[in-house]
This record gives C-alpha cells, structure tokens and sequence, in this order.
C-alpha cells in the first residue's frame, strides 16, 4: 500500500518577516549606516569607534568617520555589560543577539551612538571612576543618549578633538553622584521622535 505523501511544511509569517542582521543589530542591506568597533588583540594597541555614514554619506571622503579610541583595558571594563544591556534590545526588538570579538564588530547605528557616548565619557577618565561611569549611563534613557551623542558631535566632529565641549562635559555629567538627565526641549523631544523611527529596524536603501 502506497504512503500517503506529508503535506509541505509551510513558512510562517513570523519567519519571512523577520530581519536579518549582522553584529549588534546592522540590517543586511546595501551599504546600512552603521558602526564597526574594531577591538585588538594585544593591550598596545587601542580600540577604534568609527561611524560609517553609508548611504547617507554625502560624499566618499566624509563616509567613515573615527568617532573615538579607547584604551583596551578599559574597553574590557565595560564591555560585558554593554553586551547585555545591547543585547536586551535587540531581543525586545526579535533580532539576533551577539557578542564582542577580536576584531571589526558590527553595531546598530542607534548603538553605535550609544556606545560613543560612554567611550568618550571614560576616554580620559582615571580608572577607578569608570564603573560609576558605566551605571550612570546605564540608569540614561536610549533617547537622552542619542541626544548626548548630537550634542557632543556638534563640538567635536571626530576623534581629534577630544575633550573638548560637550565630550569633555561628558566626563563629568556621567562620574557625578548626582547624575541629571539632559533638558527635554521641544528640539530633542523633535530629535527622539526622529530617531525613534528607526530604533532597530531595517533602513531601507534610497
């Protein structure tokens, strides 16, 4: 007697719908905005944030911008809980998780912003205060963070200017015991509503 043959399995919804990324969160498509954090191998050398603009470059020379460098051993200070408190919103947004690597590792653009934001906080802070550093940022809100980073770049638009404006300010606002959050003007509640657009989610290419 002949098997009746089992009937095709069928896709669900669920799983054609869902996003495809690499690293922390970068959709995979064409030349995303995104950031690579580029970790070494031994403690000489430093750990490089740099933001690449993608399709939103407005020419080729201004598409990859060195946001900051960072001591290795302090790199390894907070690492593990920026990849928890990273991973906790890919999972809210049903994307894969990840973890830091010797190497490029790839970062949501939203992230990236985040994460520039606590490197340049502790880039030239002594040691002792970086856990401080690391919970004051934690206890921010993704929004204020974001609006920490535009502030902090309107001064200093790449790596060469450190400490100045409000990436010096950074330093102090996030190691005081009495951390405040950022004044929320109508022009960064306008800044969030932007940004929140997009939080961890696919851009899609012009």
């Amino acid at each position: 007697m002949a098997k009746t043959p089992k009937p095709l399995s069928r896709t669900r919804a669920s799983d054609r719908d869902k996003t495809t990324t690499i690293g922390f969160g970068v959709p995979t498509t064409s030349n995303p905005h995104h950031f690579q954090v580029n970790v070494p191998s031994t403690r000489k050398e430093m750990v490089e944030i740099w933001e690449h603009l993608g399709m939103k470059s407005v020419t080729e020379d201004n598409s990859v911008i060195l946001r900051c460098r960072l001591k290795l051993p302090y790199w390894k200070k907070v690492k593990r809980e920026v990849q928890v408190s990273f991973n906790k919103r890919l999972r809210q947004h049903k994307l894969e998780a990840s973890k830091w690597k010797i190497g490029n590792n790839s970062v949501d653009r939203l992230l990236g912003k985040e994460l520039c934001v606590l490197a340049w906080t502790i880039e030239n802070l002594n040691a002792e205060y970086i856990p401080l550093a690391l919970n004051s940022w934690i206890g921010l809100r993704p929004e204020e963070r974001w609006w920490l980073f535009g502030m902090a770049i309107r001064a200093s638009e790449d790596d060469h200017k450190r400490g100045y404006g409000w990436r010096a300010a950074l330093k102090f606002a996030l190691t005081s015991q009495s951390t405040h959050s950022p004044p929320h003007t109508s022009a960064s509640k306008g800044n969030r509503t932007t940004e929140n657009q997009f939080s961890l989610s696919v851009e899609k290419p012009l």
